[in-house]
């Protein structure tokens, strides 16, 4: 094997390693996401149950709806 080939085989498996790392972290924030979602969801009925609901009140910029959270990238 030439050194070339080496490097490129070397190179390949630096790629493979970072996406993989990257892949991991993705699907961590996914389910992070997600709980903060169900907490968020959790707190919403606590509100509402207690008659001080702020989520969604009009001029608060806020929505309550599940794309609130979407990732930007």
């Amino acid at each position: 094997m030439s050194s070339q080939q080496l490097q490129a085989v070397l190179s390949a498996h630096h790629l493979n390693t970072a996406q993989q790392r990257y892949n991991d972290t993705l699907a961590q924030l996914s389910a992070a996401q997600s709980q903060v979602l169900a907490a968020s969801a959790v707190l919403q009925q606590q509100l509402s149950s207690t008659g001080i609901g702020m989520m969604g009140q009009a001029g608060s910029g806020h929505t309550a709806g599940p794309n609130a959270c979407e990732p930007f990238f």
